[in-house]
């Protein structure tokens, strides 16, 4: 596997509080990335640190590819009222690929969600829900065939078969060489899903072979998954 990102001595904070602490990681190409953490941990500021949407106060972040060759999807998406969806998604396709096709894109698409875009794309915004929304930008981020997208908290507000088709693609999208970095804060997201879990605690980014190495090393045996991470966390 290829590096595809390398984080060094990465030190960061707001005011007085510190986030990070000569944090170090190295990513690779072709996984998925479980960034892990409770509530202002600060995985959406890594994210934002990653992508030059804030800058460290020491430390370097180097990546091995090019800016439109990354994508990342925030965790609260804004979408202006006025549109529908497929000009939504139109105005995100001119932005970062420069032409869009309507029938290309939605053949593009897995077929448990075609139909489904299709559906929405004549609704305007206040007719979809918040986690209607998130799943509308996912599929997009998904179709740019980018070789990193990274998603914060993607599956917020989701039903359950949603949570489960986003899982699917993103194993699908790795599966093609891809690259992901997945936010949340459920350790149960990430079983059977992630090949490294990325905890943040203390300022540093801990780096685990998955959900099961992550369990195996919090004290005490037969733990759950919950378990293990309110141990790591207390």
């Amino acid at each position: 596997m290829s590096e595809i990102l390398r984080i060094k001595d990465l030190s960061f904070g707001y005011n007085f509080r510190e986030i990070f602490a000569h944090a170090e990681v190295s990513l690779e190409k072709g996984k998925i990335y479980g960034l892990l953490g409770p509530n202002g941990a600060g995985k959406t500021t890594l994210l934002n640190l990653l992508f030059g949407n804030l800058r460290p106060i020491d430390g370097k972040i180097t990546w091995f590819i090019p800016p439109e060759e990354r994508f990342l999807v925030r965790q609260y998406i804004t979408i202006p009222n006025e549109l529908t969806i497929g000009e939504f998604v139109e105005i995100i396709f001119r932005m970062n690929q420069g032409e869009f096709n309507r029938s290309a894109f939605l053949y593009s698409l897995p077929i448990v969600w075609q139909e489904r875009m299709s559906e929405l794309f004549d609704r305007r915004v206040p007719a979809l829900s918040f986690g209607e929304r998130k799943w509308v930008i996912t599929v997009v981020a998904l179709a740019f065939d980018r070789d990193l997208v990274a998603l914060d908290e993607p599956t917020a507000a989701m039903d359950v078969p949603t949570r489960q088709s986003i899982w699917q693609n993103l194993k699908d999208a790795k599966a093609a060489g891809k690259t992901v970095i997945v936010s949340s804060h459920y350790l149960e997201e990430f079983e059977n899903t992630a090949d490294v879990i990325l905890a943040i605690r203390s300022g540093r980014i801990e780096y685990f072979k998955g959900v099961e190495d992550f369990c195996n090393n919090i004290e005490g045996s037969n733990r759950s998954v919950n378990e293990a991470f309110m141990q790591y966390y207390s």
